[in-house]
C-alpha cells in the first residue's frame, strides 16, 4: 500500500469520532477519565483499559499498516518497539527488519534487547506455551532508526502522556547512544490525539514524538520537539535506584560533572510487609516545615494548589488540608527557606500569606512493636511587641520584617490599636540590632521585648461522676432476681 492511497478517505473515517478533551490538572486523572471514555465509547478490543496499560483499541492493525507504509519505516533497518505496541512487533519482523525491544523493568545493565520469533512455541506439561519471542543481546553500537511508543493522549504539537509508571524517558537516556537519529512515532484511536496537553503533564524527561498515526490517518509534526538528553533526577525515587542497576553509574557520572543529582522525595512511601500481608504500616519522610497558606480561592482544589507551589519549591511538599480558605502543607525546606520563596506568592490578585507552624511527625517502621511519636517544635527564641503601627496592615509588617531578614513565626496585628505581637527565631539581641530604626510608612515604629513564656498545659479534666439515680424499672428487676 503506498503511503498516497493510505492518505485517501475510507469509509471508516467517515464515522463520527468522539472527542475526548482534558478537563484535569492531574495526569492520573487524565488516564483514569481516558479509560472510562474509551470503555464507555467501546472504543477497546479486548482487555479494559486501565492508567498502567496502553489501550488496545479499535482499528489498531488499520494503524500499524498506515505506520509501515511511512518512509521512515520503510527505510528503517532497526525498529524499537516499546511494549504496549505489540502489534507493530509482528509487522517489524513481517518486513524483515531487526526488532528490538526495552529489557523489562530496565533490571539488567543494558538497556535493548533483540527479539526474534521462536519458532517452536509449544506446550509446556502445565499447559502454557512457550514464550513468542527469543531474546538476543544487542551490540553496545546498534544505531536504532525507529521508535514506535505508545500513549494515552498526544497533541498535534507532539507532546505525550503515558501509561502510569512508564519508562520511556529513562529508556531513551539511557540508551542515548543507540537513540541520536531516532525518528519516534506513536500510534493512537483519533479520539486520542487531543487539543493540547498541558505543559504541567510534559516534563523535560518525556519524549516527544514526531510522527502520529491513527486508523484514518498521519499526523507529522511540523516543529519537532527536542528529545530527553539527560535524567531529570527530581524525579527518579529510591526504589528507582535500586531496581534499575544503570541508574547508579549514571548518577555518579552526573555527579561529577557537577549537575544536580538529588533524588524526589516523598512524603509518604507505603511499607508493604510481604511476609504477613501487612499492608497498613506507614513510614513518612522527615520534612522541615509545615505552614499556613491563607487566604484562598474557596473553590481551589488540591491539584491547582500542587501546581502552584511547584513552580515555588522543590518537589516532595504535601497538602495536608484545604478548605475554607486556607491549606496546610509540609515541605522539605526549612522555614527561612519557605518563607524566602514564598513571601511573593499570589493567587489571582490576592497575595497568599504564609504562617510558620509546628508539625508533628509520626514514624512507623516495619518490625517495630510501638509507634515511635516525635513532636518537632519551631524554635522561636525571642518575643517582641510592636507599637505605633498606625494603619499598617499584617502583610506591611511581614515586607518590613523582611527586608531586615529577620525570621518570625506567629504575627499578630490587633485592629485599631497599632500594636502587634511577633515571635522570632533569632535571640533579642540580634532582633534589636535587625531593626533598629524600623518604619511603616511614616510610623517610626517602637520595638519592645517581652518575656517569651511557655504554652500552659491543659490540667486534666476530673472524670465525671457516675449518676446514682437508677430507674425503677431497673430495680423492679433486680428485686426479682
Amino acid at each position: 500500500m503506498s503511503p498516497l492511497t493510505v492518505q485517501q478517505p475510507q469509509p471508516a473515517a467517515t464515522v463520527t469520532v468522539p472527542s475526548f478533551q482534558i478537563t484535569d490538572t492531574s495526569n492520573l486523572a487524565v488516564l483514569r477519565k481516558l479509560c472510562t471514555f474509551l470503555s464507555h465509547h467501546c472504543l477497546v478490543t479486548t482487555l479494559p483499559p486501565l492508567p498502567t496499560r496502553y489501550p488496545q483499541f479499535l482499528g489498531s492493525d488499520e494503524a500499524a499498516k498506515r505506520a509501515a507504509a511511512l518512509p521512515e519505516f520503510i527505510s528503517a533497518g532497526v525498529v524499537l518497539v516499546s511494549p504496549g505496541v505489540a502489534v507493530m512487533s509482528d509487522v517489524v519482523l513481517q518486513e524483515g527488519k531487526m526488532l528490538v525491544s526495552p529489557i523489562p523493568g530496565l533490571r539488567e545493565e543494558k538497556v535493548f534487547q533483540q527479539l526474534v520469533r521462536n519458532e517452536l512455541v509449544e506446550e509446556t506439561g502445565e499447559g502454557r506455551k512457550s514464550p513468542r519471542y527469543q531474546r538476543l543481546e544487542v551490540k553496545e553500537d546498534l544505531e536504532i532508526d525507529l521508535l514506535v511508543v505508545g500513549s494515552m493522549v498526544v497533541d498535534e504539537m507532539g507532546r505525550r502522556i503515558g501509561k502510569k509508571r512508564e519508562r520511556v524517558g529513562l529508556e531513551f537516556v539511557l540508551g542515548g547512544h543507540s537513540l541520536k537519529k531516532v525518528v519516534v512515532v506513536t500510534m493512537v484511536h483519533d479520539c486520542q490525539v487531543v487539543e493540547e496537553v498541558p505543559d504541567t503533564m510534559f516534563s523535560a524527561q518525556d519524549v516527544a514524538v514526531d510522527i502520529i498515526v491513527t486508523p484514518t490517518k498521519v499526523i507529522r509534526i511540523k516543529n519537532r520537539m527536542p528529545k530527553p538528553d539527560k535524567i531529570l533526577w527530581s524525579i527518579v525515587t529510591k526504589n528507582m535506584m535500586e531496581n534499575i542497576p544503570l541508574l547508579e553509574s549514571t548518577r555518579k557520572k552526573d555527579k561529577d560533572a557537577g549537575m544536580k543529582v538529588k533524588l524526589a522525595v516523598r512524603s509518604v512511601e507505603r511499607i508493604r510487609n510481604r511476609e504477613f500481608g501487612d499492608r497498613s504500616r506507614v513510614r513518612e519522610v522527615e520534612m522541615g516545615c509545615k505552614v499556613k497558606l491563607q487566604p484562598l480561592p474557596k473553590e481551589f482544589k488540591y491539584s491547582e494548589l500542587k501546581n502552584v507551589l511547584r513552580e515555588k519549591v522543590e518537589p516532595g511538599f504535601k497538602v495536608g488540608v484545604l478548605k475554607f480558605g486556607m491549606a496546610i502543607a509540609f515541605f522539605k525546606e526549612t522555614n527561612s527557606m519557605i518563607i524566602e520563596k514564598l513571601q511573593d506568592l499570589t493567587i489571582g490578585d490576592e497575595k497568599v500569606e504564609i504562617e510558620v507552624m509546628e508539625f508533628v511527625k509520626k514514624e512507623e517502621i516495619r518490625g517495630a512493636t510501638e509507634d515511635t511519636t516525635i513532636r518537632k517544635k519551631d524554635v522561636m527564641k525571642s518575643k517582641f511587641k510592636f507599637e505605633k503601627l498606625g494603619n499598617a496592615k499584617s502583610d506591611d509588617l511581614k515586607e518590613a520584617l523582611k527586608k531586615r531578614s529577620v525570621h518570625f513565626g506567629f504575627l499578630k496585628i490587633f485592629k485599631n490599636s497599632g500594636v502587634a505581637i511577633v515571635l522570632f527565631q533569632e535571640e533579642a539581641t540580634e532582633v534589636f540590632k535587625k531593626l533598629e530604626g524600623l518604619a511603616i510608612g511614616d510610623n517610626a515604629v517602637v520595638v519592645v521585648e517581652l518575656e517569651l513564656g511557655e504554652k500552659k498545659e491543659k490540667s486534666p479534666k476530673p472524670p465525671k461522676e457516675t449518676s446514682q439515680i437508677r430507674s425503677p424499672r431497673l430495680s423492679q428487676k433486680e428485686i426479682k432476681l
